[in-house]
């Protein structure tokens, strides 16, 4: 009978869902009744929706809670989950240690986001997985100062702002090759796709943050709102490219 009560009360919370419930009702209804779950393996799946429900809600520690017993008996899936509240309780260095030995495609993203905790940019870049989101490797390139590997990325202003963190003036940089224009009468499966132009709004601030300063000008303040304006839109660029996409 106890066994019975257990698996209903595993479903019934595993159903439910924040957006339904409301928030603060959901989180005080898992943390009254999480004591009716078993501790066995027939609660994991309710265990890990629960813990990455508790986690998105901005309860971590609930969540590591939640998958003490699961975790007592190394599963993978509560360890990844483990490490994601890790990461959220800013502590990087326990998630590390969570997804040692672990080598999944989430597991390398985690890992990543635990390195750049740290400030080890160069390993979090070298964690990231092949298929990685563009925008999270150029992050962290730039972050890391792997201007090799900014590059590579399929991003023109990023391109040049690389060639000038690296001391290269930008005729010294290769630009990317220009892309075919689509022939109508081809084979449409043939045609490949032109590369998108940045934005015009990125290509004139990347223009001023290139452009050297005119020191030799009589000061006015013309020249002091001109090099305010260009400071705003430099840092603005900058922006674009070392914020973390996720954040």
């Amino acid at each position: 009978r106890e066994a019975e009560l257990r698996s209903a009360a595993a479903w019934t919370m595993a159903r439910a869902r924040p957006d339904r419930t409301g928030t603060a009702n959901y989180a005080a209804a898992v943390l009254a009744f999480e004591d009716l779950l078993a501790r066995d393996a027939s609660a994991d799946p309710a265990r890990l929706v629960l813990a990455g429900e508790m986690t998105a809600l901005g309860l971590p520690n609930a969540a590591l809670r939640l998958l003490a017993p699961p975790l007592a008996r190394d599963v993978t899936a509560a360890r990844l989950s483990a490490a994601r509240a890790e990461l959220d309780l800013a502590a990087p260095q326990a998630a590390l240690a969570r997804l040692d030995g672990v080598e999944t495609r989430n597991a390398a993203l985690l890992r990543a986001e635990a390195h750049a905790l740290t400030g080890a940019y160069p390993e979090a870049l070298a964690a990231l997985p092949a298929d990685a989101a563009p925008e999270l490797a150029a992050f962290y390139a730039f972050a890391a100062g792997d201007w090799e590997r900014v590059a590579g990325l399929d991003d023109p202003v990023g391109e040049v702002l690389a060639a000038y963190m690296a001391g290269l003036a930008p005729d010294e940089f290769a630009a990317p090759p220009a892309q075919p224009i689509p022939d109508p009468t081809a084979n449409p499966a043939a045609q490949t796709t032109p590369a998108e132009a940045p934005d015009p709004t990125q290509t004139e601030a990347l223009a001023q943050f290139l452009e050297p300063p005119r020191l030799t000008e009589p000061i006015s303040l013309d020249l002091a709102r001109e090099a305010v304006e260009m400071a705003r839109n430099s840092r603005e660029l900058l922006r674009t490219r070392i914020n973390d996409p996720d954040g």
